[in-house]
């Protein structure tokens, strides 16, 4: 059976390029444009519709990616440092009367210089870094999946315009002709009113499994990713709860410049550390880590039924894809045999089925 559908598809094929051969050259004395699918989805890549929806995409990935390194930037220390310079006007200390004689004590200086450079290399909160960090790259995920999906969908749809205006020219269907051929010519940048002439593709072939499908479905779905990716968010947001228990804990060293206060040197270093912990707070960590958890087991059972979801949806698309086949290949038998214009358009509207049917499995196991 696959010799003889073979042997179809490579008759069909030579029967259409004996066809197109003297339509084309009419149609190049006629001043139609000739062009093929390939070369109509590339065009319509290179529009600006398509450039701007591809620049979105990618803004939406590059603002995923700096939320996720901001997040790692607290992995490392911060560096700080002040700076002020002041004039009272008034002494600022005690004056001693003893002996007729006054003596003062200043507490501050009446001009004052501080300056402070500080170093703070957190500890315990690098524990809750980790977290966000996790929390953003699930973010970026997510953010790359939904991209995918929204360029792939330019060569489909016209893949579909372009099969639809084929079979509208064989059968001389002048109501949707001209408003195909406009909305195909406007995809792909052309002037609205020029006439084309379309070259016939091979007929399509496909290789798939249903396991295989299944399989490539569940691991590119895009639903499936942002499902994992929120289990992912919902398991570190638990963490993060958690570690509100632990005390945050700094190592922190530094270089002071004063002239503050004169009983003190004028510049020193310093080195130590800063820990902080909440006691008490009735009760808001634990309804915190409560919610935390029923928020992770709302995403997991969420993850099980999208699985279920698209495995469903790759079955169906196989299925749709198999009886989509039967179907072309007998027309294309009909096709090869009869040789008029009613048949090449049945032809072709069975093939753009089976294309359909065809893209719908690949977008399905491509996560589109």
């Amino acid at each position: 059976m696959p010799k003889v559908g073979q042997t179809v598809r490579i008759l069909a094929a030579i029967v259409l390029c004996i066809r197109f051969l003297s339509p084309s050259l009419l149609a190049q004395s006629e001043g139609m444009q000739r062009i093929t699918l390939e070369q109509a989805q590339n065009q319509a890549q290179a529009q600006a519709g398509a450039q701007k929806m591809a620049s979105l995409a990618r803004l939406g990935i590059d603002a995923a990616r700096y939320h996720r390194q901001a997040a790692q930037a607290d992995y490392f220390p911060k560096i700080g440092s002040e700076f002020f310079n002041l004039h009272f006007n008034k002494f600022l200390g005690q004056r001693f009367e003893l002996a007729n004689r006054s003596r003062e004590l200043p507490l501050l200086a009446k001009n004052i210089t501080f300056f402070t450079t500080t170093v703070i290399q957190p500890v315990t909160p690098l524990l809750k870094v980790h977290q966000a960090v996790r929390i953003a790259r699930a973010d970026e995920a997510i953010a790359e999946a939904k991209a995918t999906q929204m360029l792939a969908q330019v060569a489909a749809n016209i893949e579909t315009l372009y099969f639809r205006l084929l079979v509208a020219q064989r059968r001389q269907a002048d109501a949707s002709l001209s408003e195909l051929t406009q909305s195909l010519n406007t995809l792909i940048g052309y002037p609205v009113d020029t006439l084309l002439e379309l070259a016939a593709p091979p007929p399509a072939s496909d290789t798939f499994s249903l396991e295989e499908a299944t399989q490539q479905a569940l691991t590119n779905s895009p639903d499936v990713v942002e499902a994992e990716q929120t289990v992912v968010k919902a398991k570190a947001a638990v963490r993060l709860s958690k570690l509100e228990y632990i005390p945050d804990v700094a190592v922190i060293g530094g270089y002071t410049v004063q002239t503050v206060i004169p009983a003190l040197p004028k510049d020193f270093s310093f080195v130590g550390f800063m820990a902080s912990l909440n006691i008490f707070d009735f009760g808001k960590r634990e309804n915190t880590i409560n919610e935390s958890q029923a928020r992770l087991s709302m995403a997991e059972a969420n993850l099980e039924l999208v699985r279920m979801k698209v495995a469903a949806n790759a079955r169906n698309a196989f299925f749709q894809l198999q009886r989509s086949r039967e179907t072309r290949n007998a027309t294309l038998e009909v096709a090869s045999v009869t040789k008029n214009p009613k048949a090449e358009a049945d032809m072709f509207q069975a093939e753009l089925d089976y294309r359909a049917a065809c893209q719908q499995l690949k977008q399905v196991m491509e996560g589109r």
